[in-house]
């Protein structure tokens, strides 16, 4: 997958309202970059993502 297509389907699932928590909280992880935070960083998000977040293991 091109970065750019890989950048343009992570957008779209980090502003999809009707995407779960679980899906949020793995875009945030460490392992999907800075890429997922930032595209994050501009939306609402469900508690149990900021607890995620809030609370590394």
């Amino acid at each position: 997958m091109s970065d750019l297509l890989r950048e343009l389907w992570l957008r779209g699932v980090a502003f999809n309202p009707a995407a779960p928590s679980d899906v949020l909280i793995r875009l945030m992880d460490q392992a999907a970059g800075d890429l997922g935070q930032l595209l994050c960083k501009d939306r609402g998000l469900p508690d149990a993502v900021i607890d995620a977040e809030l609370d590394p293991l």
